[in-house]
């Protein structure tokens, strides 16, 4: 089994359902990585039985978007075998973005064999990956939803699937965003510029921490980024994530997105009880090559 390098800046697994044994050679995308590692036959995990996805609002499937960087391939597996573990491959299209990582990452991402992978030599910023992910017009998302794990987040319940699928489908249609929800003050009145000048501001007055509309509102409601679940038509409506991001704000930033494109968010992951993350301790190195706020950078 060899394998095969693919010149093109993304691409797209062909892996029909098929036996462990009678797998097929998986095909990797590589971009600018200078090692090719050997292939190895995609391990399998069992389907779990009573998936709730096929409802009129999910439509059988979810898009994962799983965001890869730096050199912890131990974080990377954990991250990735939590999503394999407890939601079927006929119910997923994982779709796996890795910056800058080792080659024993890139293997055992063949070994899994997601629907779709992106390697790059350099860290390029997570939202500049983002939004690859999010707007790849040669795959584009065909899914609802749409699920973004950063990779030190991890499933911490076992019937997270279930849980999320039958949140959503009791939820009107207003929800854009499922996650654990946080809030932040703007300090500096100036930084309303940053924001008002995006095209995709409507012109809606900030918040006050209650959620409030109000002209003398500072406060903006987001989901935390390192997971979420975002129905696919806010995202394409609120243009997310901003073109301006780098690695700091964005989630911020994408919460006043979904309130000026008229979406609401949710609280779904109250104390990371269906999936944890151990960010504070993996995100400094990220962090540093983002700097500061933009909103701060502009003034």
């Amino acid at each position: 089994m060899t394998f095969k390098p693919i010149e093109q800046p993304s691409g797209k697994y062909r892996d029909p359902p098929v036996t462990v044994l009678e797998a097929p050679e998986p095909v990797l995308v590589i971009t600018d990585v200078p090692w090719q590692p050997q292939a190895l036959p995609p391990l399998r995990v069992p389907q779990q039985p009573g998936v709730v996805l096929d409802t009129p609002q999910l439509g059988g499937r979810l898009t994962i978007l799983v965001l890869l960087r730096g050199k912890e391939t131990k974080l990377h597996k954990k991250c990735l075998e939590s999503i394999t573990k407890t939601v079927p491959d006929t119910r997923r299209d994982l779709r796996v973005m890795a910056l800058d990582v080792p080659k024993e990452t890139i293997e055992y991402l063949v070994e899994i064999s997601p629907d779709l992978c992106y390697i790059k030599s350099e860290d390029i910023g997570k939202y500049p990956a983002m939004r690859q992910m999010l707007w790849d017009d040669k795959n584009p998302i065909t899914t609802s939803y749409v699920a973004w794990f950063d990779d030190t987040a991890f499933v911490n319940h076992g019937d997270w699937l279930n849980v999320l699928a039958k949140t959503i489908s009791c939820q009107k249609p207003g929800i854009g965003m499922f996650g654990t929800r946080q809030y932040y003050t703007l300090e500096d009145p100036r930084d309303r510029l940053w924001f008002e000048q995006a095209n995709w501001h409507f012109g809606r007055p900030l918040r006050l921490r209650t959620g409030v509309p109000a002209p003398n509102g500072n406060t903006i409601h987001f989901i935390a980024d390192w997971f979420w679940v975002a129905k696919t038509e806010a995202i394409k409506v609120c243009n997310i994530p901003d073109e301006r991001l780098l690695n700091q704000g964005g989630d911020i930033t994408v919460g006043e997105q979904l309130y000026q494109g008229g979406y609401k968010i949710m609280e779904i992951n109250h104390a990371k009880a269906l999936v944890y993350s151990a960010a504070g301790k993996f995100r400094g190195e990220h962090a540093k090559k983002g700097g500061v706020y933009p909103w701060a950078q502009s003034q």
